[in-house]
């Protein structure tokens, strides 16, 4: 019985195996190559994100802040620069015909400022009450993504100086100004779940 829990194989739990089964249920998008490379947060990141929550409120249970952290396990999926809006609205669908709850999608196209490019949301895993999240990306948005993350991070850690972050994000913009804006990708809905 090594390796098996009651309802079967480990391999077949969990969230990476829940993706890798709707990745073929798209018609145009696929996870990104070694996607579970880049499924968890890094730690130091997690540790960051952690402690600014918690400085938000002190005092509160440590379970319910780490509940909050969404992006501590992440999914990203890209789709073809023309079948963008079209692959996104699917797989939304496709994950909460899976059972998973959206709570929040992000349309960073739609935003004015060129730091970032792409869809973020969050999801909710009910059999376990986990946020993860999903990013929706064109190849070109991935790339810009992978290229700008050294900015990202100095943007965005406590330690950086007003200067650092305002050259980091001078970077960002950089990046992604020249990422290409799929058709109709401003009108993908964002969303947040009232009361979260």
């Amino acid at each position: 019985m090594e390796g098996r829990d009651i309802e079967g194989r480990y391999s077949d739990h969990g969230l990476t195996p829940a993706m890798r089964r709707i990745e073929p249920q798209l018609d145009h998008g696929e996870l990104v190559t070694d996607t579970e490379k880049f499924a968890l947060k890094d730690p130091d990141r997690y540790k960051e994100k952690f402690a600014k929550l918690l400085a938000d409120e002190p005092g509160a249970d440590l379970r319910v802040i780490a509940a909050k952290i969404n992006d501590g396990v992440r999914y990203t999926f890209t789709f073809p620069e023309e079948r963008y809006t079209s692959g996104v609205l699917q797989l939304c669908s496709v994950l909460t015909d899976a059972g998973f709850e959206l709570y929040e999608r992000k349309n960073a196209w739609a935003d004015e400022s060129k730091a970032y490019q792409g869809v973020n949301s969050s999801w909710m895993e009910r059999e376990r009450g986990r946020l993860f999240e999903v990013q929706m990306h064109t190849p070109a948005s991935w790339q810009a993504k992978q290229e700008s993350h050294h900015a990202y991070e100095i943007a965005e850690a406590p330690s950086s100086s007003p200067q650092q972050r305002a050259d980091a994000i001078r970077e960002q913009d950089r990046i992604f100004s020249r990422v290409p804006i799929p058709p109709s990708a401003h009108n993908i809905p964002s969303y947040r779940k009232e009361g979260w």
